[in-house]
């Protein structure tokens, strides 16, 4: 008989979920290493740090509608703490007030300044022309990410009764 799985607390599954669909999902909207001429050699380095970006955006983005009144503090606790778990697999070091702080700084720096982010962000990958094109490219497609992601979850976060 075995096979059955204990039920996840709900702040877990939904922070799962999110994960899912803005970390883990292989969207082809998504910028990749081809889009931006990046060295063949290099397109795994890439791959890590945008997944690392991605987890990024997608914690600042819950942590924007995180409120009191929004019923979502379980869900970014348990959502900073998967990513934090997420990390340790790949081999990286953070604690949950870590991942904060470095969500928090580099969220403010894409928005204040996208275009030198996004220069600093691609830095190691490029030495060739287009070097600002391609930052442009970077930057607008993480802000539309960061965007993307704060909308879709306060559209589709759980209604609480008060």
């Amino acid at each position: 008989m075995g096979g059955f799985k204990k039920k996840l607390p709900w702040q877990e599954q939904y922070a799962q979920n999110i994960y899912g669909a803005y970390v883990a999902a292989n969207d082809p909207g998504d910028i990749t290493a081809l889009k931006l001429q990046i060295p063949t050699a290099l397109h795994n380095v890439y791959h890590d740090k945008m997944t690392l970006q991605r987890e990024l955006i997608s914690f600042s983005a819950l942590a924007s509608i995180a409120d009191e009144e929004s019923g979502l503090r379980p869900v970014l606790s348990a959502y900073g703490n998967l990513i934090v778990q997420k990390m340790a697999e790949r081999g990286l070091q953070m604690s949950w007030d870590q991942l904060a702080n470095a969500a928090f700084d580099d969220g403010e720096a894409m928005i204040a300044d996208p275009i030198e982010w996004a220069q600093r962000w691609l830095a190691e990958f490029h030495t060739g022309p287009n070097g600002n094109f391609r930052a442009w490219v970077f930057a607008d497609h993480c802000v539309r990410l960061f965007n993307a992601d704060r909308q879709g979850l306060e559209k589709t976060r759980p209604r609480f009764q008060r």
